[in-house]
């Protein structure tokens, strides 16, 4: 059956509030050549799109937003960043008294 890229996205649990609706990218297989479009859901064009509707084998790739990509990351954290500055402080009081 027919299954449209609304409908993919909603078997696989839909888009969080941390995904981009304006940057999805699916990637097709055609004849042996691979594909890669680039598709923004806030457009009211994508329903006359050739890859609207969803083929077997298509990837589709949701890319997080700004605030998912920051969190994610150990050094972004304001109290991480506090971990390592205390570690070198205190690394560096040890070699600088040193008896």
């Amino acid at each position: 059956n027919s299954l449209n890229i609304f409908q993919a996205l909603g078997y696989a649990g839909d888009l969080t509030i941390l995904g981009k609706r304006n940057n999805i990218t699916l990637i097709r297989q055609d004849n042996g050549l691979r594909k890669v479009y680039k598709i923004s859901l806030n457009d009211s064009e994508l329903l006359e799109k050739p890859y609207y509707n969803i083929k077997n084998n298509d990837i589709i790739i949701v890319d997080p937003n700004y605030s998912k990509v920051k969190s994610a990351g150990f050094i972004g954290s304001p109290s991480s960043i506090a971990s390592i500055a205390s570690i070198v402080l205190s690394l560096t009081l040890l070699i600088i008294n040193r008896p």
